[in-house]
């Protein structure tokens, strides 16, 4: 059995998940008779991955979204960057002789909007604000209390009271019908307020920067927590230590490069 086979290398992957619910303080700790909601099971979902040459196992906790008792009323629709927008960023880099460059922000979903904030940052966008008081509360897998008792959550139940507590989320996370709306509705808040991108009328997934006198500085498709930037390179670190200032690390592919599934490469005529 591999959880036996591999016991150590899953509860080192389980440990390094959580952190990094701790470290975007994405739940606090709750007695179950104060959720006003009914908390939603999740689930540990697990496998492997190459990263830099070596197999390793990839953790993820998932919250099971369709059991959410406010699925109903909820804003969950989340576009990405249409078919024309991604054609149109490269021929404009070409055009401009811009660098093209693919950046993922790491554990997106858990830096989304705060649900105390979504009504400020909607009105900010113009966008409208979702029409629910959002509560959302969780009940998890067992060895996930051991992991936060370890990691030092404040009022961690002990091994025998756990079926007592629940955890209530302050934000999102994986696995909620909403998460990738908010984190749209984040980064898109982001780029506006602090780098000064503009919005494109035509896809809310489009943005694109201009210097005083008009003239473009760069552009950018957002697909979920993947983004496809463009512009000169002095530009490009300037806008990546914007975005990792904010969200932590970027990992960032350059030409020749894949991104959503297209493959990108710089040619002698663009």
């Amino acid at each position: 059995n591999d959880y036996i086979k591999y016991e150590a290398e899953i509860l080192a992957a389980d440990l390094k998940e959580l952190e990094s619910f701790m470290k975007h303080k994405v739940f606090v700790c709750k007695n179950m008779q104060s959720a006003t909601q009914r908390p939603m099971s999740c689930v540990w979902v697990r496998r492997w991955k190459i990263k830099d040459g070596k197999r390793i196992i990839k953790s993820r906790l998932c919250v099971r979204g369709f059991l959410d008792p406010q699925k109903s009323m909820l804003t969950k629709h989340s576009s990405t960057a249409t078919r024309l927008s991604q054609k149109l960023i490269v021929s404009n880099a070409a055009n401009n002789g811009f660098d093209m460059e693919s950046w993922d922000v790491s554990s997106a979903f858990l830096q989304g909007i705060s649900f105390e904030n979504i009504a400020m940052m909607c009105h900010y966008l113009g966008v409208p604000v979702p029409a629910v008081d959002r509560q959302v509360f969780i009940s998890v897998p067992g060895n996930v209390w051991f992991h936060l008792r370890k990691l030092g959550l404040a009022g961690c139940p002990g091994p025998k009271a756990t079926g007592l507590y629940c955890l209530q989320l302050l934000k999102a996370m994986y696995g909620l019908n909403d998460a990738p709306l908010l984190w749209q509705l984040c980064l898109r808040f982001f780029l506006v307020r602090h780098t000064g991108a503009l919005c494109s009328v035509f896809d809310e997934n489009y943005f694109y920067w201009k210097d005083p006198v008009g003239k473009l500085l760069g552009e950018a498709t957002a697909h979920v927590d993947d983004g496809n930037f463009t512009g000169r390179q002095d530009w490009l670190v300037w806008l990546r230590g914007k975005l990792e200032a904010r969200f932590g690390p970027v990992s960032r592919q350059t030409l020749p490069m894949q991104h959503v599934g297209v493959s990108y490469e710089r040619t002698s005529t663009g």
